[in-house]
């Protein structure tokens, strides 16, 4: 992969950016029908909406158990979760409306459900974004602190400083480092870069880094963090 050295690790959170965008818009679009249909109500044809409703609601429930495993360390497959979860509460509040409409003829109900399940998904979308941008973005991991890896990495006895460190996350599971170290004597630069990148692996799971030493009192062109 000539012109994508990094793989293709990125694509899955550019999907999930616009699964994501679709989710808001079908959520904004749902409080747009509510809003519409509680200042001009429809009849409704409550044992129609019932039935269909259950079947769906089978179909959707099925669907979310399948999903809701892997959902945990997937975000595409998370947000498929959340679709179809958004799907069954949905089928759920159309059955309830359909029986108080049956019932009482409480048309009101279906909008009010309806902006419910609407604000579910707006809900869920909009917290999800953040994280979804923010990894595009190269920003580092929320799980670690950029000066805690600089202090763990200046604490080994062989390193002077470390400087030009920059973290980020290649997808869910998978952060790395580049950055520059400075040391005392380049000959022992082997067995410092092991002993750093074992103490990036153990101590915070960075699992690939990037590193390129200095001697103490070389002038970089690069002196900081960011």
């Amino acid at each position: 992969m000539p012109k994508k050295t990094f793989g293709y690790k990125r694509a899955e959170f550019v999907g999930a950016l616009i699964n994501l965008v679709v989710l808001i818009m079908v959520g904004s679009y749902l409080v747009y029908q509510a809003v519409e249909r509680y200042f001009f109500p429809q009849e409704v044809e409550g044992g129609l909406v019932i039935l269909v409703s259950i079947i769906a609601l089978s179909i959707d429930v099925l669907t979310a158990l399948l999903t809701f495993g892997m959902s945990k360390n997937n975000i595409n497959i998370r947000i498929a979760f959340i679709h179809n979860l958004a799907d069954a509460l949905s089928s759920v509040a159309v059955i309830l409306a359909g029986g108080l409409i049956l019932k009482y003829q409480w048309y009101f109900v279906d909008p009010f459900l309806t902006l419910v399940i609407a604000s579910y998904i707006l809900y869920q979308g909009c917290a999800s974004l953040p994280n979804v941008i923010h990894i595009l973005m190269e920003g580092s991991p929320t799980h670690l602190a950029v000066d805690d890896v600089v202090e763990e990495v200046c604490a080994l006895k062989e390193v002077v400083g470390m400087h030009h460190v920059h973290i980020w996350q290649m997808d869910e599971h998978t952060d790395a480092l580049e950055a520059h170290v400075v040391i005392g004597d380049l000959a022992l630069m082997g067995g410092v870069k092991s002993k750093i990148k074992e103490l990036l692996r153990g101590r915070f799971q960075i699992s690939h880094s990037t590193l390129e030493f200095e001697a103490e009192g070389e002038v970089c062109p690069y002196p900081e963090h960011g």
